[in-house]
């Protein structure tokens, strides 16, 4: 995978390569990439794998603390983005905001247009369109609470370095103590419903009753979990943990963490990304399953995270909290066709240059030299059947089989947690689909040549494997 930078910051950046099993092991980790340049990695593997982004100077170590005032990259300006890849298997990217916010990049993947000897963009995570990180930092700042601003942004010589977020200074942002309260008076039961895909996983259905003392979840045949409200509260030992989402809980009566990675964590991450976007209201619902297609913080007050929120509406392709991926996409594909990963270093008063994906928009025929395809879905929670997505401009059904050219249902797909779309079809060269699920928007991308298709993917999150043989464009990770 050709990882490109393209410094358009207007001052030299450092760059930093860190993670695990980097390899190939002889890679160059230190760029030094001046103003209206480009640098770039070649890499074959990486695992839990950072890009730090620096100005001014190179940093001093491979895992710097922007919140750690005696740190000595503290006052040099950087960022970072995130990424895991295997040349065999693919992996994702992301941009994130979840520990503060520093540099605005645009974020895009590429592959090669098999035999027109070029690569097209299929997909971009970047700040909100028209706007620039001059404007994010202007809305970020609007979440710190009156007089806090110093306790959050960090400058040196009245020049911005950082503005930490909730995760690193609480005590710069509203107190999310009366949300919590509101849901001991209010919301004394709902549920939390989804698939867990690892060791040991399945579906999960707990039941939630809440307390004064705590949210206890309950499910036959399973272990109980029980969440302290004190964890919570802006008391807590290490901070609230709705801005962690890494507080004390137990299963079965025993300490469990989030990081544990089983589906009692699955069970706590989506309890947590609740409160973060502002569903434990009962405004949308008493069933988790129904949270994520609706409009996050969108509560009226201060009932959800409000540094999270400014992050979503300004900076769309970053993370904002750590389980912004439980309501949107953030991960940016990089297995099947998706050979290059571009990033590009904003400055602060540009901004992103818009992608315009190639193809004719929902073809209805074939034309004179076209193909037909067939697509099947694979989701990562349990939803209601017949809970309705729109591929083209034809609304289908989750747990269906919708033949595209007839605008028919014509059986089931086996599970809630499975889609096929058939008979699409496509016309010679580049087609692209809307794809509308869940409140999250794509777009499918296929291309035909010699009368049969031979690439597909997907934009705008996701993941994509194209098997040319059966002409299935298999797609996951379009939910979580």
């Amino acid at each position: 995978m050709k990882i490109e930078i393209l410094n358009s910051s207007g001052q030299t950046v450092y760059t930093k390569l860190t993670g695990n099993s980097i390899q190939p092991s002889s890679i160059t980790k230190n760029l030094t990439i001046d103003k209206g340049s480009t640098g770039s990695y070649d890499l074959t593997h990486v695992e839990s794998g950072r890009i730090y982004f620096s100005y001014g100077k190179a940093l001093s170590t491979d895992a710097p603390d922007g919140a750690n005032s005696g740190d000595t990259d503290y006052y040099t300006r950087f960022d970072k983005i995130e990424l895991s890849y295997d040349s065999g298997s693919g992996g994702k990217a992301n941009l994130t905001s979840v520990d503060f916010y520093a540099i605005p990049f645009t974020m895009e993947t590429y592959l090669e247009d098999k035999g027109a000897n070029k690569e097209i963009c299929v997909g971009q995570f970047t700040l909100k369109q028209g706007s620039n990180g001059n404007d994010l930092k202007t809305l970020i700042l609007s979440a710190i609470s009156k007089g806090k601003t110093s306790d959050a942004e960090i400058e040196k010589d009245s020049n911005f370095i950082r503005i930490l977020s909730p995760v690193k200074a609480p005590e710069a942002y509203a107190s999310l103590d009366s949300y919590v309260d509101a849901v001991v008076s209010n919301f004394n039961s709902f549920s939390i419903k989804g698939i867990f895909y690892g060791s040991g996983g399945g579906s999960y259905d707990f039941t939630a009753t809440v307390d004064s003392t705590n949210i206890t979840l309950t499910q036959s045949g399973m272990d109980t979990i029980v969440v302290p409200i004190s964890s919570l509260k802006s008391t807590a030992a290490n901070g609230s943990a709705i801005y962690t989402c890494n507080g004390p809980f137990t299963v079965g009566g025993n300490p469990a963490t989030v990081s544990d990675n089983t589906i009692y964590s699955a069970v706590y991450r989506d309890l947590v990304a609740g409160f973060n976007l502002g569903y434990m209201n009962g405004n949308d619902g008493t069933d988790s399953s129904a949270w994520w297609s609706q409009a996050p913080f969108s509560t009226a007050g201060s009932n959800y995270n409000q540094y999270a929120s400014e992050v979503n509406d300004g900076y769309p392709g970053a993370y904002g909290f750590p389980f912004s991926d439980r309501q949107k996409n953030v991960l940016l594909d990089l297995g099947g066709d998706v050979n290059k990963l571009k990033v590009e270093v904003l400055a602060d008063d540009a901004s992103p240059t818009p992608i315009t994906l190639p193809g004719v928009l929902n073809p209805q025929s074939t034309g004179s030299n076209g193909a037909t395809f067939n697509i099947a879905f694979a989701f990562g929670s349990a939803h209601p059947n017949e809970e309705s997505f729109t591929f083209g401009t034809n609304p289908a059904a989750i747990g269906s089989i919708y033949n595209y050219q007839t605008q028919q249902n014509s059986g089931s797909s086996g599970s809630n947690v499975s889609a096929q779309v058939t008979n699409v079809t496509a016309q010679d060269g580049w087609n692209k689909y809307d794809l509308t699920l869940l409140g999250k928007n794509f777009m499918v991308l296929a291309k035909v040549n010699g009368g049969a298709v031979t690439q597909a993917t997907i934009s705008g999150g996701g993941s994509a494997t194209y098997d040319s043989g059966t002409k299935v464009l298999f797609l996951g990770s379009l939910d979580n």
